[in-house]
């Protein structure tokens, strides 16, 4: 019965939570920077923090699904003894995203160190479904067209004389999506 509200945790909550135990390490994974002021007041409280080393803030870059994948993967780290250093690291992955079979959500197609390597095996990928260059490939960005631009050289590499086409990505896919998202 209540309207949903957004606000972004205030600092000095994010500080009192950093400094409960001040020997924990902790990584705090904001949603997009741009889309919330959650990432710069999680990075003032680190500041303001007892023992900052200790403390992790990370743009996602993105919101939703992918942000709570990468949370939920550090929470499996965490149970498998992981450091925050180790956790971090794999973070920083490149997370791919696909839709699901039933075509009503999304679910992780690929996990890559970087984004050449992430487009690499989605190339790899439509290769083995033979989609060649009478296939049209769509590269949607979010305010992002050098990397676009990129993506569709290395998707060249793979698929010669690939038709393909750069588009900018509407508010609501932009938001979703985070900003610089492709």
């Amino acid at each position: 019965g209540h309207i949903p509200v957004s606000s972004q945790p205030a600092i000095g909550e994010v500080l009192n939570i950093y400094d409960e135990n001040i020997e924990d390490e902790i990584i705090n994974i904001s949603m997009a920077d741009g889309l919330s002021g959650t990432y710069n007041s999680a990075c003032v409280a680190k500041d303001m923090a007892t023992n900052p080393d200790r403390i992790e803030v990370i743009n996602s870059e993105t919101l939703c699904g992918p942000q709570n994948y990468l949370v939920d993967l550090a929470v499996e780290l965490v149970k498998l003894g992981k450091t925050k250093n180790e956790i971090v690291s794999v973070i920083k992955l490149v997370p791919v995203m696909t839709l699901a079979e039933d075509k009503k959500s999304l679910v992780k197609f690929t996990t890559k160190r970087t984004l050449k390597k992430a487009i690499q095996k989605i190339s790899e990928e439509m290769i083995n479904n033979n989609v060649d260059s009478n296939y049209k490939i769509y590269i949607s960005h979010a305010c992002n067209e050098k990397l676009a631009k990129d993506i569709k050289n290395i998707i060249l590499e793979y698929i010669e004389n690939a038709d393909i086409e750069i588009k900018m990505l509407g508010p609501v896919f932009t938001t979703q999506g985070g900003p610089s998202c492709i």
